[in-house]
């Protein structure tokens, strides 16, 4: 019995091993496909999308004005033709999405709709989850919202180009390791 025991942990195990490299090679494969389509993507706005891959992530970044009007956090019309390309990507993937809301640091005006970037940089996360969901079927579930405001920066605050660099949503796919 020992020997049949024995024998029957090993096929186990291998088959163990071949069910995680079918996983593994089906993972990369879809990743490649998409890393194609979004750089098809980002060829497409230009200097108003970019791309970075890391291992545990694939992050897109959109420029505001691609999406929103200064200070709004309501979707234009084209940012629903731009979102609804990413969102044909973000279906093929079965990893968690998080919308990220970035803003500059420019003092919101009194009177306004919102009385802080904070909550600038949140509702703009919130218009694109809204998005993803209701329009492109994407499941709530598998997206979260966050707001940086200003606090995280890719460029100074000094001029206009660099506050413009600032605002930005950024649409990442995570492993769910990054998340916990």
């Amino acid at each position: 019995m020992t020997p049949f025991g024995t024998l029957m942990t090993i096929l186990m195990v291998f088959f163990l091993i071949l069910y995680a490299y079918n996983q593994f090679i089906r993972r990369s494969m879809m990743a490649a496909d998409m890393d194609m389509q979004l750089e098809a993507f980002e060829e497409k706005l230009g200097e108003k999308a970019m791309i970075q891959i890391d291992k545990d992530e694939i992050n897109l970044q959109l420029a505001d004005e691609v999406l929103f009007d200064l200070g709004d956090a309501t979707l234009k019309r084209e940012a629903k033709e731009a979102l609804h390309e990413v969102a044909n990507v973000l279906k093929k993937s079965e990893s968690h999405i998080v919308v990220k809301g970035h803003t500059d640091n420019l003092p919101i005006v009194e009177g306004r709709k919102f009385r802080s970037n904070w909550h600038l940089s949140c509702a703009r996360a919130f218009s694109v989850i809204r998005y993803l969901t209701s329009s492109e079927g994407i499941p709530a579930d598998r997206l979260s919202a966050w707001g940086y405001a200003e606090y995280e920066p890719v460029a100074p605050f000094d001029t206009r180009e660099e506050r413009a660099r600032n605002r930005r949503i950024e649409i990442s796919l995570v492993q769910e390791t990054v998340l916990e």
